[in-house]
């Protein structure tokens, strides 16, 4: 479907070369689980400054995974692998 979107198309032909990545999508939200119940998350605040000052004027969030047999999260298993969730507004 995603496939099809993309194309612009609206109908794509099944191809197994297009599910390539959906073993190791769902084999990582499977670990991503087991993390939240093992404890392998540490969450980091960054601060938000205001460059004309330096003032700090807010925080933010950033969640780590710290995998055991991978060392820090990589940018090769980017969030952009895992399915989205609409982002909250801070105020």
């Amino acid at each position: 479907m995603y496939a099809a979107k993309h194309r612009g198309s609206g109908v794509l032909m099944y191809d197994p070369a297009l599910d390539a990545a959906s073993a190791q999508t769902l084999s990582l939200l499977g670990e991503l689980r087991q993390a939240v119940e093992q404890d392998e998350l540490r969450l980091f605040l960054q601060p938000k400054m205001a460059l004309g000052t330096g003032a700090v004027v807010g925080a933010e969030a950033l969640v780590r995974w710290q995998h055991p047999t991978r060392a820090a999260w990589c940018r090769r298993c980017s969030s952009s692998r895992l399915p989205s969730r609409p982002a909250s507004s801070a105020s």
